[in-house]
């Protein structure tokens, strides 16, 4: 087995402010009218107008950032009191931490609420950039250099073989795609380990990725083109979605219920369920498509294929074909089925639901615009989905150092009145034996009823519609899943998980439950 080195960076972290709520279906709420002048420097730290997420601009050439309202990209909340440097590429993890490469292959981070940025190493100018989660890593296929981020750290590896794909995944651990000997297979190598923890030597191919909380990998089977599903730790097969077609590319939805695909022969793009192991066509296209990516809270796929821009609704609907640039960062897929993107050096926004309509906005696209979120993450309830592993209670976790203690929110439809109301999207029928059919958003599932038992009853006082799901996998064990729910459409689920995630730090993911036709089974 080939060695590799590692060298350990150091990086600050730091605590992020928040701004506010998203509704629960999904809509941002109309920011208030905020300060009379754009806040600047670490103002932004003690709060300020706005929304939960917001968009980040990053001067291309070097300069200072500024802070966008997510309803009106137009409207500046806030603006740094730094210069940051010459970016080719910018990049923003899902805790808010920015990542600049400068053309030199400088690699900085940024922190708005701190205003600090920190140089924390060098890539070269073939460097991949592959993000999952709160962390994100360069690699290189030739030099087989891998810089990994986070606010935790930063690590460099060396690999003495050539890297063909790398994610980071859950656990501080990376994913990791090599050729040895004429062969590729997956590792997983851990911080400050000298020899992968763990390979596999099935033959799999890019792309790839690594599923939402870093439990599953996604890859190409090198043989027919279908798509092979592996646990992480351990690497084991968890799975194969046969597609008949060659595969181009991958993205995977905000919960990683659904992983789109580009395939050729002809040019089309499917969804594949990595639960039930099924797929389902989204939309064919004129021409193949080689780049895909996910709207921000999932009710939409964008897709490039080197000439125009697509959205695709991905719970049914016709293709719109848009005419835009696609970048590193922009298009990106707004609420509202609103796309925000790029048409050569101007900066538009296009309304496609119900209407279609294209607004210029006054700022040019020499900036770099970055989707962000600011939801202070100071404690975690975790509920192992995979190994059925007890419940941690959030309250025995200790609070992030110098982290601020988010404000109450307001109450939102999902929690009050605890009867959802008819227009609430909520389906309130139960069945006999087991939930109602229709869209849940699942918090947890373990072996062991006690630990799911206390988070529903938790769940349920504080007025949400949670159950408890008896459910029995392939190998016939038993299973209990905590459920909230049900929901007559995909995207109300889904919105229910951020609204967990952002008041509970429960960590949910969506699926449809009670179709005949469609068995929800997870992954073992």
């Amino acid at each position: 087995m080939r060695r590799f080195r590692r060298t350990a960076l150091t990086a600050a972290v730091w605590a992020l402010g928040s701004l506010g709520p998203v509704s629960c279906d999904g809509q941002p709420e109309r920011p208030d009218p905020g300060p009379e002048r754009p806040l600047t420097g670490a103002e932004l730290v003690v709060g300020t107008a706005g929304e939960e997420w917001a968009l980040l601009t990053v001067p291309r050439g070097g300069g200072q950032a500024d802070l966008r309202v997510l309803s009106s990209p137009d409207s500046t909340v806030w603006t740094g009191g730094i210069d940051l440097p010459a970016a080719v590429e910018a990049h923003v993890l899902d805790d808010g931490l920015v990542v600049l490469r400068g053309e030199d292959g400088a690699v900085y981070t940024f922190d708005a609420p701190t205003d600090e940025s920190v140089r924390i190493g060098d890539v070269g100018e073939t460097a991949t950039w592959v993000a999952n989660g709160a962390a994100g890593l360069f690699y290189e296929a030739e030099g087989s250099e891998i810089l990994e981020i986070s606010r935790a750290g930063s690590w460099k590896y060396r690999v003495t073989d050539p890297v063909r794909w790398a994610s980071p995944a859950e656990g501080g651990a990376l994913a990791l795609l090599a050729s040895h000997e004429g062969r590729s297979g997956l590792w997983l190598l851990r911080h400050g380990e000298e020899q992968p923890a763990d390979r596999s030597q099935a033959e799999v191919a890019p792309p790839g990725l690594v599923t939402a909380w870093g439990r599953r990998a996604v890859l190409v089977d090198s043989e027919d083109n279908a798509l092979l599903v592996f646990t992480v730790e351990p690497i084991e097969p968890a799975g194969r979605i046969d597609l008949g077609a060659s595969v181009v590319a991958l993205a995977s939805s905000p919960s990683s219920h659904e992983i789109y695909v580009s395939l050729d022969g002809p040019p089309r793009v499917a969804a594949a369920n990595r639960f039930n192991l099924t797929s389902r066509e989204l939309a064919h296209l004129p021409r193949r498509a080689d780049a895909l990516r996910s709207s921000l809270f999932g009710e939409s796929l964008l897709v490039g294929d080197g000439r125009r821009v697509h959205r695709i609704p991905v719970a049914g609907g016709d293709a719109r074909e848009l005419e835009m640039d696609w970048r590193a960062d922009v298009p990106i897929g707004l609420p509202g089925g609103r796309v925000l993107g790029a048409r050569g050096e101007a900066m538009l926004l296009v309304e496609t639901d119900p209407s279609f309509r294209e607004t210029l906005l006054n700022s040019s696209s020499d900036r770099w615009w970055l989707a962000i979120r600011w939801n202070p993450a100071t404690a975690r309830v975790v509920a192992d989905r995979v190994d059925g592993e007890p419940l941690i209670d959030a309250a025995a976790l200790p609070m992030t150092e110098g982290a601020p203690v988010a404000g109450p929110l307001p109450p939102e439809d999902l929690r009050a009145p605890r009867v959802a109301p008819p227009d609430s999207g909520v389906a309130t029928d139960r069945t006999p034996g087991g939930p109602a059919p229709g869209f849940y958003a699942i918090v947890g599932s373990a072996r062991q009823e006690a630990g799911i038992a206390d988070l529903v009853e938790s769940l349920t006082s504080a007025g949400y519609p949670a159950v408890i799901q008896r459910y029995p996998d392939d190998a016939g064990r038993l299973w209990y899943r905590g459920l909230v729910g049900p929901f007559a459409a995909r995207n109300r689920a889904e919105a229910a998980a951020r609204q967990l995630l952002r008041e509970r730090r429960l960590q949910a993911w969506v699926a449809e439950i009670g179709e005949p036709d469609r068995v929800d089974r997870p992954l073992r």
